[in-house]
């Protein structure tokens, strides 16, 4: 009797513990609010499920709240049957979504079988000048998570997963903070934006990071084990600070830009480390290692390349593609003499009509580079 007791108690239990998840797996079978077509025109705070069955437009000037483990949820409208879902919330005021650690608010698909795509994303339409924080949120199986045009937006320990594209926004302004965006087909991608990036994971998809005229800082974060490159970027300014690029198609790749790029490892890459065309860099006090072509690939670049560890990429360490000789003094090429650093770079040496590769002050030993995240390596 005591153990037929004692196993009662503990199925009890567990069934406890399971209807107290259920709001959080968006499983509630009566939600809070129900949404069609339609506009909010006063503002509102959300709580418990919410359930959007189309276009869920937020008029200027409103305010939607949301509350700690809100769940959002998102039927599929498939009107053209090309395996999209159509449904948004359309944000033309402003949302206050502040979850907690322990509640995180979530926007997912309300499908039994939930895939990529089942919605369209949190979109935000000319919402400059307004709040639109999301904190401790988890965005899942959407078209595009989060989305703006001529908008603010700030990302605070959110996690977007299984999404085709995490992020994308145009003409926008954009702070994301904490965040692991992993398991989307493509990371993040923006054009005429300025966009800071600061202690943030992106991993295992397929694009890490494009953009197109942008200003962009990439602090303490990292691009992991992603089949196309970390970064590609064209017409912009990109600084790269404490950072990681690890496991990728490529590291960098850019077109007419300016790179900076500090205190950061690029490591293990299929193809070249950094791919620089046409375009202003200054790399100092990083790794760039191991990379499976050339470590760095210059052509028509302005590149200033100091107090590096540069060696044990697979093709060259460095490869001038350019009658401009290159500053690379004051590195490590994994060499103690001149003539065994030579035939790891390529330049002027194997092609009158290309530059050289300046190696004064080189290092007979391994730089011991501080400031470089190492420990933070997968």
């Amino acid at each position: 009797m005591l153990k037929r007791l004692e196993s009662n108690l503990k199925i009890f239990f567990l069934i406890i513990a399971m209807l107290a998840l259920l709001p959080q797996m968006g499983r509630c079978a009566e939600p809070d609010f129900v949404y069609g077509n339609e506009t909010i025109m006063e503002s509102v705070t959300w709580h418990g499920v919410v359930l959007i069955k189309d276009v869920l437009t937020v008029f200027e000037d409103v305010t939607l709240t949301i509350e700690p483990g809100t769940v959002i949820m998102f039927e599929k409208r498939d009107t053209t049957n090309n395996g999209l879902g159509e449904n948004e919330i359309y944000i033309k005021g402003e949302v206050v979504a502040l979850g907690t650690k322990e509640k995180p608010i979530l926007f997912t698909s309300a499908e039994k079988v939930k895939r990529p795509g089942d919605w369209i994303a949190v979109n935000m339409m000319v919402s400059e000048g307004r709040r639109n924080i999301f904190k401790n949120c988890i965005v899942e199986y959407s078209l595009r998570g989060f989305h703006s045009h001529f908008s603010e937006m700030n990302l605070v320990d959110c996690e977007l997963r299984y999404n085709f594209l995490a992020v994308q926004f145009q003409d926008s302004t954009i702070s994301i903070k904490g965040t692991n965006i992993h398991h989307n087909s493509q990371g993040i991608q923006f054009r005429d934006s300025k966009v800071a990036i600061e202690d943030t994971k992106i991993t295992d998809g397929n694009i890490g990071i494009r953009c197109v005229y942008s200003e962009v800082n990439f602090i303490n974060s990292m691009i992991f084990r992603m089949t196309m490159p970390a970064f590609q970027t064209r017409g912009s300014t990109l600084n790269i600070d404490k950072s990681l690029l690890v496991d990728c198609r490529a590291g960098v790749t850019a077109q007419d830009s300016t790179i900076n790029i500090t205190n950061s490892m690029v490591l293990n890459n299929m193809e070249d480390g950094l791919s620089l065309h046409n375009s202003e860099a200054t790399i100092k006090n990083s790794f760039i290692m191991l990379n499976g072509d050339d470590g760095i690939l210059i052509e028509n670049t302005k590149a200033l390349i100091n107090g590096n560890n540069i060696y044990n990429n697979a093709k060259y360490n460095l490869t001038v593609e350019q009658a401009d000789d290159v500053d690379a003094k004051y590195n490590y090429w994994g060499a103690d003499s001149f003539e065994k650093i030579g035939p790891f770079n390529y330049d002027k040496k194997d092609s009158a009509e290309l530059g050289r590769i300046i190696v004064d002050g080189y290092s007979t030993s391994e730089l011991k580079l501080d400031g470089v995240p190492t420990q933070n390596i997968p």
